[in-house]
């Protein structure tokens, strides 16, 4: 594949828990989030198909819902379970295009008090994931990112309410996707 296309989104603020410092772990502060995702779009602008491409309203959705739910310690966490979301292959279920690159820059607006903006910005290919399939509550789990601060689990399968995750993580939350699997994020 020659084509390099690429579709981003950028100026999603999100309030959530983020940072190191004591004083950061007991309220939210914004974040702003920008995503730019290098994939083939041919075939989505020959067709109209949106399957064909990346739906970035399901993805700036799945993405508030990873950054409001990690609790992360450093933005460079975030940013890395964001990539791990975005490299991760259509579900088994849906046809679909696979990003080949992705870059995720992350601003903390209030983290210096005025005196400056502090942001990461990661960069990484489709070959620096390699989700981990397995089974879990009567479904198929794709485990897309493991860090210290949290994991990103793809389930597909009866809800999973209540049935305990192997390991020493706990379920922080999950959300419904539009193509019928679930986001599951554990932390520590």
């Amino acid at each position: 594949m020659s084509a390099k296309d690429i579709v981003s989104f950028s100026g999603l603020e999100v309030s959530c828990v983020v940072g190191i410092l004591p004083a950061e772990r007991g309220r939210t502060q914004p974040l702003r989030l920008e995503a730019h995702l290098t994939l083939d779009c041919t075939e989505a602008a020959r067709t109209g198909d949106i399957a064909l491409t990346v739906d970035y309203a399901a993805l700036a959705k799945a993405s508030v819902f990873v950054l409001t739910t990690g609790q992360f310690g450093l933005i460079e966490s975030a940013a890395m379970t964001l990539l791990g979301l975005y490299l991760a292959p259509p579900p088994p279920s849906r046809k679909g295009t696979i990003v080949l690159e992705a870059t995720v820059t992350i601003t903390k607006p209030e983290a210096l008090g005025g005196a400056g903006i502090p942001a990461v910005t990661l960069t990484r290919s489709r070959h620096d994931f390699k989700p981990q399939m397995g089974a879990h509550a009567g479904g198929l789990c794709e485990t897309l990112y493991v860090g210290r601060d949290a994991t990103l689990l793809r389930h597909s399968g009866p809800d999973t309410g209540g049935v305990p995750w192997p390991g020493s993580r706990v379920l922080a939350g999950e959300m419904s996707q539009s193509d019928g699997t679930r986001l599951v994020l554990l932390r520590p």
